[in-house]
């Protein structure tokens, strides 16, 4: 199927990524629900802007409890290699998605002359980005293109992001 490989293409999701509006991640629920907001109607609810009440924000994040995820021990020698190798490709889109988020976040802010990638939100997003090493995603990338774009072209797409 389309998830057997042992990496997905990493090339390709980042090319996915950035056909999309807009890229958010969970740990920053309310600013990506924001930034969304904009897109859709070029101005945020109040309750985006920084220092308002967060029990008045009316998009509450929802989680399905009911899910139970089997044990890593109980997963075949097979599918642990491909979970890790996937878990490894992820943490780098995981990266690649934050640096987009504080990107877009920015720009849409600077346009409307509101903030709502609030401080808070802003320290979890960098704490993100310090998870992984600088060019982990570039030589990942690099390593999965035969042929197509050098890493100095992926190196430089990541630092115009931030």
């Amino acid at each position: 199927g389309a998830n057997d490989a042992a990496e997905p293409d990493l090339d390709k999701v980042i090319r996915r990524l950035d056909s999309m509006q807009v890229v958010g991640v969970t740990e920053a629920m309310k600013a990506t629900t924001c930034l969304i907001e904009y897109h859709s109607r070029g101005t945020v609810h109040p309750q985006c802007e920084c220092g308002s009440d967060d029990s008045k924000f009316p998009w509450k994040e929802e989680r399905n409890e009911a899910y139970q995820p089997y044990a890593f021990a109980d997963i075949s020698e097979k599918n642990r290699e491909l979970v890790m190798n996937v878990t490894r490709a992820d943490r780098l889109v995981h990266r690649y998605a934050a640096k987009r988020l504080i990107r877009d976040s920015m720009r849409a802010e600077e346009k409307m002359g509101k903030k709502f990638l609030c401080s808070a939100t802003r320290r979890t997003l960098d704490a993100i980005l310090d998870e992984h090493e600088d060019g982990e995603l570039e030589a990942a990338l690099a390593a999965s293109l035969l042929p197509g774009p050098t890493v100095e072209a992926y190196q430089d797409k990541i630092r115009r992001q931030t």
